[in-house]
């Protein structure tokens, strides 16, 4: 693949095999170590799910015999905002593996605070974006019509506009996560015209992702759901979380490949 520079006139090329392929090509030389991480953040999440009564079986309407379930709303923050912070924790500790050949007990003990707080912001902007999308289209979708047109108008008009800017801040991510690995911030003018031109690889992309993913969401989820006791409930836990940090790693990575298209890295 010829990755070419937009400030030499020439057009920014992204290979839809190789964008596929580089999430997963770029875990074969560090595997032991970033399945230890992997294993080591998952039980900690799920230790955390178990003690603010938020495992993903509370949700079900039956109770489940020796499960703490919380209604709470502090608890649900608390898990919310954990859940959040180990991700930046985790990205970090994985780009530390990954780019500078650290082992996964040298990775976890680095303290990179300021860059911490930048990438749990960042997974919290990503998620925001995200809920932003869905609410407004949720909103869109339940609303009553109104006889008055003008109403009925604007209303469409404002939150489509705010699904556009978020859908726009999603396709140029890539912005943010240059910032947190030292660049500039918010250097859409870089990635705008690169990422619109190739729109639909970058989508192909993501979409295949997406389709395996919520495929073993299904899987993991069926497998766990027949037997409803404590021991399958943190089976299944655990075996979420182990898969919300893998698809973690594989979007980091995909930007990853942006990045390194776009800013020459």
């Amino acid at each position: 693949m010829s990755i070419k520079n937009e400030h030499e006139g020439k057009e920014i090329v992204f290979s839809f095999k190789e964008g596929i392929a580089y999430p997963l090509m770029s875990l074969v030389g560090h595997f032991k170590d970033y399945v230890v991480l992997t294993a080591f953040m998952s039980f900690i999440m799920t230790v955390v799910a178990v003690c603010t009564g938020r495992l993903l079986f509370c949700g079900l309407e039956e109770k489940i015999e020796g499960v703490f379930c919380s209604s709470n709303m502090i608890c649900f923050f608390v898990s919310f905002l954990f859940l959040i912070c180990s991700i930046g924790f985790y990205l970090n500790r994985w780009s530390l593996i990954s780019d500078a050949n650290y082992s996964f007990l040298q990775s976890i003990r680095q303290k990179m605070w300021r860059k911490d707080l930048k990438m749990t912001v960042i997974v919290f902007l990503y998620v925001l974006l995200w809920g932003i999308i869905f609410g407004c289209w949720y909103l869109l979708v339940v609303r009553r019509p109104s006889p008055d047109w003008k109403f009925e108008l604007s209303y469409f008009l404002l939150f489509s506009f705010f699904i556009l800017v978020a859908a726009c801040l999603l396709l140029n991510f890539v912005v943010f996560k240059n910032f947190v690995s030292g660049g500039r911030f918010f250097e859409i003018r870089r990635s705008f015209w690169p990422i619109f031109d190739n729109i639909y690889k970058l989508l192909g992309c993501f979409l295949v992702y997406f389709f395996i993913f919520a495929y073993l969401y299904q899987i993991c989820f069926r497998a766990f759901i027949s037997e409803l006791n404590l021991a399958y409930a943190l089976i299944c836990e655990y075996s979420l979380c182990f898969l919300v940090c893998v698809m973690s790693v594989v979007l980091y990575n995909s930007l990853s490949y942006q990045e390194k298209i776009l800013f020459r890295k």
